[in-house]
């Protein structure tokens, strides 16, 4: 019945509220950074707009890892006050992370962070391209598949992997991704 419906939606939310307190509340005293990645991802698992604020401080952490977890977790929960704080580090000093966060905000029709996003497909940075194709495929971006079809004939094959990957994400059933394989 919808009572029951109801019912039930109110208690997960509850439920996904208790558990977002309590990951948080291993984000920060630890020095584990598995864990503190970890703790990160499930926040943006769980979605839970509460959790944005424990997110944005993790956006300017120092390590790679961590601020790349905190940008996918916050391009998840996608509320504008993620979105702001993304917007307000798009020009983030490494261009991984750049792209990572152009490719979110590319998603809600941002122009100035689509071209930065589609400008990592042709950097010279082999790390930067494939921040691009992951987040590519991550986010289900499906203008990016002209880029992602054209590495599927690059000399590296991990690069190639990873588009196959991308565009089996967006397009399960991509003529050229399933004829690679």
């Amino acid at each position: 019945t919808k009572t029951n419906h109801k019912t039930r939606n109110a208690l997960c939310t509850a439920i996904m509220m208790v558990f977002a307190c309590h990951i948080t509340s291993y984000c920060a005293p630890t020095k584990d950074m598995a864990l503190k990645v970890t703790a990160i991802e499930a926040l943006g698992n769980i979605a839970e707009s509460s959790s944005v604020l424990t997110l944005i401080s993790y956006l300017d952490d120092n390590e790679f890892l961590i601020q790349s977890s905190a940008v996918r977790a916050a391009g998840k929960i996608s509320s504008p006050e993620s979105f702001k704080a993304l917007k307000k580090r798009l020009a983030n000093k490494d261009k991984r992370i750049a792209i990572l966060i152009a490719a979110i905000l590319s998603t809600q029709e941002d122009v100035v962070a689509e071209n930065i996003f589609e400008s990592g497909f042709q950097d010279a940075d082999k790390l930067v391209r494939l921040e691009a194709i992951k987040a590519a495929g991550e986010f289900k971006i499906a203008s990016s598949m002209p880029y992602l079809i054209s590495f599927l004939s690059d000399s590296d094959s991990y690069i190639k992997a990873i588009a196959i990957e991308a565009i089996r994400s967006i397009d399960p059933k991509n003529k050229e991704a399933c004829d690679i394989i």
